[in-house]
């Protein structure tokens, strides 16, 4: 089910002008001057490992694991 379009809402996920998260990094390593991004993910393994001792990456973690990837 779609919500209609709120023009004023900056986190309203039916902007047509919505950017995936490689295309932000993208555009932020081009206003820096770098030619090259370089985006990497962190293997689900290491997350989990990671999250043991810190509550944020727990919580990382906890999305990550609920948000199919694409």
């Amino acid at each position: 089910m779609a919500f209609p379009h709120d023009p004023n809402d900056p986190n309203d996920p039916n902007d047509p002008n919505t950017r995936a998260t490689r295309q932000l990094v993208e555009t932020i390593y081009q206003r820096a001057g770098q030619t090259r991004t370089k985006l990497r993910a962190v293997p689900p393994l290491l997350l989990r490992v990671i999250a043991l001792a810190n509550p944020t990456v727990r919580e990382l973690a906890s999305i990550s694991a609920s948000v199919p990837a694409g």
